[in-house]
């Protein structure tokens, strides 16, 4: 269940404008369609229960009775027996809030926009019986005491949300237990299958249990509203004092916002400026040092509310009836921070403008936004950042001179520039909106600079780290990954590669360096995908580490159990990681497709791997990738070409501009439809979309050689490829094939396999095809046997290369039954492989196992699609080894043999030989067809034979 989001609005004194702030900020989130919630726990001096625009209540045992008509039955209660909670449910105390016309007139027949709705508990009337010798106040009363004396009593300290711990009293217990329960009743509440999104507290200073539960224990974010003058200083630095326990060390800017208000519009006048002025020194000097990095926290993030005189002629919210004023403006903006909602990319964006002030020496590239899940409790990921010298060795990070030296050789300022070096460095290493190219260009150019250009710089940073100091929770995950690359380009800007070397394997090794991420299971997966090539035995530890640190965390086991399937190869670990990870959530697309391909490659369950896609499809129908994938599932295993189509169809509708989907379509339309114009425009569609995505310019290649027969231009784009991604390594074993087969550029070629090969010593289509090459071309039979078996190695159950091996070990090494053991292996990786069937039967037939082969001719004709060069091979063995049961083979052969299609390079002669061994009169006849099918001689020389004459296809 989503929990309902609580914000707490309080102020020392009254009289500054907090309830019509809440109120403002309640009717602009209901005007955009949500369902707020209002409760009045300002029980000295009420005024949202005042308002004229609160309507009936919604249910009939709450009529009447308001937030301290709750407390009355919680402490009568726990006055009684303080070890049972005695609870009013809120939502009974509900009460409709309806929007007002321009002159403050309730709507009663109108809803706010978009179906949004506010609601409000009012203060109620009960007196609360607080402990003995305690006076009862009721809102009633309670005017007398506002703000008399005891409203400067101190401020108690404010509890952090679960608890004090071993110092926790059973009164704080079942305080904690009461808001515990108001929490759960809200988050319970529907109407009309519409729950409450926000709940919006108003309180102040008065009862001090009331400020534990409305800042202690419900609200996640807080806005403290104070005036400008000395006793709301005074207040304001007792509160920020009382939260010290219950905000964490550098989460002030993303839990509190300071609201000074009401400011005059003549905020320029001296003593307004002077106001502001010393209340943002106070705020500043409030702040802790943390202990971690030695720097002093930033401050609450500060908003100015300008007063108009329409706040005190009428209670209508003029965020929604008078949105152009500056006021409404500034609620909008106090509200988007309680909601989180700002763009990044225009902070982004209002950050570059910034720096523009600075001159023009710099251009900083901009930031991805953010797009995260929500977290568990950890802390935002700029607590306790690191000074500017972590990826140093420790020797000289702990040795003060030395890094004093280090730091005069990596900045140098103007002499008459005011700046201490060490905290501009440490700034600098925390930026995000700087790469690391921008920061190295500040650092070559820092002794160009004014000080007026340092002080900007220095300003700019504070500001960038206390705006995504404040933003909301849910996003801190894909904050903390954008601090992580940043920090990593820091390390290799400081000390090179062993900066980031330390950056990726210190923390493994017991060394923090940023000790809130250690927390964060995002912060070890994104060294394991770091070390997952270089070190996966580092990687796999980082990965156990992330597991450790959120053992449910859906994509870290996920990515974890493709990390253990393709680089690992520890598939049972694999197996019980996808299976944690769907337990975890059973609706995750990417997890099921990605467990069904699993399920299909290494286990060859085809069940269950379609019942996982058709899983993924029902939890996400239009993610293109689980779609592609189906569709290769359902084209190759299950041959279902109608339905494969299909699926391609709807991957590329979701998503029009995919590479991949577009390349495995145009690879469909071409081997199975033979629709070769849509194939070459779903090439030209993904190059279009990516000009330089490499695959697709191989796989485009590949098919202008093969297909268009168009050699010039295939070669031009496997430049492309290659210059696109000077390491991929299939592009190169593609374009060393290219180089072989085609422009017989031998040497070429050869360079080509050895930079594959040196790109990616594993990929064993690579070392089969070089095995092929160094056999044919070179004739270096002992490295190509080499080649096989480290190709073999790599992946036991690559079909081709263990047909290809077979094929070298029976022409090339004669060693025929370790061939025949390498046609089994291949044809059980893949029964459905016609190449390396037609090889076997060729081979059972040559070796005089004629059932055995005649077998295996039956089963390779039943394979569909059937190339046409494999039927010609198969046709010709039929015809030469059983002529009485495939009567028609010779007539569909001559078919074939008119249309062009031949197997050239192939050896027959074995055939022939059997032939001549068995005085078959047809003999001649076959031996000249051998020649044609696979040396190139003339179709026309079979005229002279009347058997074939006499054959009319």
């Amino acid at each position: 269940m989503v929990q309902v989001k609580t914000y707490s609005f309080f102020s020392f004194k009254g009289g500054v404008g907090r309830t019509a702030l809440m109120v403002n900020i309640g009717a602009y989130w209901a005007n955009r369609g949500e369902t707020v919630l209002m409760i009045d726990m300002d029980l000295s001096a009420p005024g949202l229960s005042y308002s004229p625009l609160l309507g009936d209540y919604l249910h009939a045992e709450g009529q009447g009775k308001g937030f301290s008509d709750l407390l009355a039955v919680y402490y009568q209660g726990r006055n009684k027996n303080p070890n049972q909670l005695h609870f009013m449910p809120p939502h009974l105390l509900m009460r409709e809030v309806y929007p007002p016309d321009k002159n403050g007139i309730p709507l009663k027949e109108r809803r706010w926009e978009r179906g949004g709705r506010l609601l409000a508990i009012g203060a109620g009337t009960a007196p609360i019986p607080q402990q003995e010798n305690s006076q009862k106040i009721s809102p009633k009363n309670a005017s007398s005491h506002a703000d008399g004396p005891k409203s400067l009593t101190i401020i108690k300290d404010i509890p952090p949300e679960d608890g004090r711990g071993e110092e926790e009293t059973l009164e704080e217990f079942s305080l904690r237990a009461l808001a515990f329960a108001i929490k759960e009743d809200l988050n319970a509440w529907r109407e009309n299958d519409r729950p409450i999104d926000r709940v919006l507290i108003d309180c102040r200073t008065g009862l001090p249990e009331l400020l534990e539960l409305s800042l202690g224990y419900l609200s996640s974010r807080m806005v403290m509203v104070a005036g400008l003058n000395e006793q709301n200083r005074e207040g304001m630095h007792q509160l920020l004092a009382a939260l010290q326990k219950r905000i964490p060390i550098g989460e002030f800017p993303g839990v509190l916002r300071v609201v000074f208000s009401p400011v005059p519009r003549t905020d320029d006048e001296d003593n307004v400026v002077a106001a502001l002025a010393e209340n943002k020194k106070l705020l500043k000097s409030l702040m802790r040092t943390d202990p971690r990095n030695d720097e002093q926290e930033s401050p609450p993030t500060i908003s100015l509310l300008h007063y108009t005189p329409r706040l005190a002629t009428g209670d209508v919210p003029l965020v929604t009836t008078h949105p152009h004023l500056l006021y409404a403006q500034e609620v909008r903006e106090i509200a988007k921070w309680l909601g989180g909602d700002f763009r990044t990319a225009s902070v982004i964006e209002g950050f570059k403008d910034r720096l523009d002030e600075t001159g023009n020496f710099l251009k900083p590239e901009g930031l991805t936004g953010l797009v995260g899940s929500a977290t568990t409790r950890r802390s935002n990921p700029l607590v306790g950042l690191p000074r500017w010298f972590w990826p140093l060795p420790r020797e000289i990070r702990e040795h003060t001179e030395r890094r004093t030296q280090k730091c005069n050789e990596l900045i140098t300022f103007h002499p008459d520039i005011n700046v201490d070096k060490d905290v501009f460095l440490t700034k600098l290493s925390w930026s995000v909106f700087l790469d690391a190219s921008a920061k190295q260009q500040i650092i070559r150019k820092a002794e160009s600079l004014s000080q007026e250009q340092v002080d900007q710089l220095l300003d700019i940073f504070d500001e960038e780290r206390q705006k995504f100091a404040s933003l909301e929770e849910a996003r801190w995950e894909a904050l903390l990954s954008t601090y992580w690359h940043h920090q990593k380009d820091w390390a290799e800007v400081v000390a090179g590669p062993d900066g980031v070397k330390q950056f990726l394997t210190a923390p493994l090794a017991g060394e923090i360096l940023h000790p809130s991420w250690e927390l964060w299971p995002i912060y070890w997966a994104n060294i394991a995908d770091a070390l997952s090539k270089q070190d996966p035995v580092q990687a796999e530890r980082a990965y156990q580490r992330a597991v450790a640190a959120d053992p449910n965390h859906v994509g870290i086991l996920g990515n974890f159990a493709v990390f253990m399937t393709k680089i690992r190869k520890d598939h049972d670990q694999a197996e019980q990681l996808f299976q944690r990870a769907i337990a975890a959530d059973p609706n995750d697309a990417i997890n099921l497709g990605n467990f069904a391909d699993f399920m299909t490659d290494i286990r060859k369950n085809h069940d269950q791997a379609e019942q996982l896609y058709q899983r993924a499809v029902a939890a996400d129908p239009n993610h293109a990738s689980v779609l592609g994938n189906f569709a290769i599932f359902v084209e190759n295993i299950r041959k279902n070409h109608d339905q494969a189509e299909q699926l391609y169809q709807r991957a590329v509708a979701t998503d029009q501009n995919d590479e991949t989907i577009l390349c495995n379509f145009a690879l469909f339309n071409t081997d199975i439809r033979k629709n070769h114009d849509q194939a070459e425009q779903l090439y030209q569609r993904a190059i279009a979309a990516d000009p330089n995505h490499a695959t697709a310019l191989g796989n485009f290649a590949l098919f202008m050689t093969d297909i268009r027969k168009d050699h010039d231009q295939a070669e031009q784009l496997y430049q492309r490829a290659i210059a696109a991604d000077p390491n991929h390594a299939n592009n190169l074993g593609n374009f060393a094939s290219f180089m072989t087969d085609i422009r017989k550029d031998h040497d070429q070629a050869l360079q080509l396999y050895q930079h594959a090969m040196a790109a990616d010593p594993n990929h064993a289509t690579v070392l089969g095809n070089f095995a092929i090459f160094m056999t044919n071309i070179r004739k270096n039979h002992d490295q190509a046997e080499q080649l096989y078996q480290r190709a073999i190695a790599i992946n036991p159950n690559h079909a081709n290369n263990l047909g290809s091996f077979a094929n070298f070990m029976t022409n090339i090494q004669k060693d025929h039954d370790q061939a025949e053991q390498l046609y089994q292996r291949a044809i059980a990786a893949d029964p459905n492989d016609a190449n390396n069937l037609c090889n076997f039967v060729s081979f059972l037939l040559v070796r005089k196992r004629r059932e055995e082969g005649l077998e295996r001719l039956r089963a390779a004709f039943n394979l569909s699609p059937l190339r046409h060069q494999f039927q010609l091979e198969l046709l010709y063995y039929a015809t030469t080894h059983a002529p009485d049961r495939y009567p028609e083979a010779l007539v569909a052969l001559k078919r074939l043999i008119l249309d062009g299609v031949r197997s050239p390079g192939w050896d027959l002669s074995g055939h022939v030989a059997i032939a001549r061994e068995q005085n078959d009169p047809r003999t001649e006849l076959l031996a000249q067809l051998a020649a044609v099918i696979s040396d190139g001689a003339d179709p026309a020389a079979l005229d002279r034979f009347p058997l074939w004459r006499e054959i009319h296809p």
